[in-house]
């Protein structure tokens, strides 16, 4: 069966550790785009968060954004698909969270949401340069998350970072157990996301499917972290990175090389024959 459709995660799959996309990998994503192949950014970014760069390439219409919580049109600037918390599941997460060592802020609205002290934390809770320019660029300030939330719909994802990885680790294990409308993953180092239930990759990919008409067995996906677990299952053809951990290389139907080698790239062709 060919493949009609690719979905891709973004850091640690896609772009380099500099979060760059390299001369080759956009080659062979051209070349795919002009097979007819549609080409889905999945990441846990919210959608102005996607480098402008990948949002402006003109082949890149559709997007999975907050890990599966909503799904984009942007030609048409129209959500295919959305699933976020509610407001009293919303404050719940929120006021149980606050028992960890750890730095937390919220998407809601289509926005990263922080309260100010979180700022002086950045350097200590997210370990890696490249995120914590990212975590700068992606959040707005509010004095109360709490107050936030009473007054919005709702939040799309909790964000957690940790310094300490046995508390990430007892973190992750007690929010899952607690909430059972909830999803807890890793994408990087020393992060929690936590979505709804039915707000993961996997989601957002078979519904871009039938809201496209194309089988799930006619689409390709590329992941590294556990986030993109449900997606590389979900997907007919399910691909892990050489630099994946060993979860989502067991969940893989196949694996490649690393981010940095172009890893997909050089799957890419191998599977259209490029």
């Amino acid at each position: 069966m060919s493949i009609k459709l690719i979905a891709f995660d973004l850091d640690g799959t896609l772009l380099d550790d500099h979060k760059q996309i390299s001369e080759e990998t956009l080659s062979v994503l051209q070349q795919a785009a002009e097979r007819g192949v549609i080409l889905v950014p999945a990441t846990g970014r919210i959608r102005n968060a996607v480098p402008e760069f990948i949002r402006n390439l003109p082949f890149i219409r559709y997007l999975i954004t907050i890990n599966g919580g909503v799904v984009w049109d942007t030609k048409e600037d129209r959500m295919v698909y959305r699933k976020i918390f509610d407001r009293e599941q919303s404050l719940e997460v929120w006021d149980y969270l606050k028992q960890f060592d750890s730095m937390n802020d919220i998407y809601a609205d289509g926005s990263g949401w922080m309260e100010p002290a979180n700022q002086d934390m950045i350097d200590t809770y997210v370990l890696l340069p490249e995120m914590r320019k990212l975590v700068r660029q992606t959040r707005k300030l509010t004095p109360d998350v709490r107050e936030y939330l009473l007054h919005c719909e709702g939040a799309e994802k909790f964000n957690m970072y940790f310094y300490d990885g046995a508390q990430q680790a007892r973190a992750k294990k007690m929010i899952a157990e607690h909430f059972p409308f909830l999803k807890a993953t890793t994408s990087v180092l020393n992060n929690i996301e936590l979505n709804h239930i039915e707000a993961d990759k996997g989601f957002g990919l078979r519904a871009l499917c039938e809201d496209l008409n194309i089988l799930p067995e006619e689409t390709m996906a590329f992941g590294d972290g556990d986030n993109d677990t449900p997606m590389l299952k979900a997907a007919g053809i399910g691909v892990a990175m050489g630099n994946a951990v060993d979860s989502v290389k067991e969940a893989a139907d196949r694996i490649t090389l690393t981010n940095e080698e172009n890893g997909v790239a050089v799957m890419i062709s191998q599977v259209l024959g490029l």
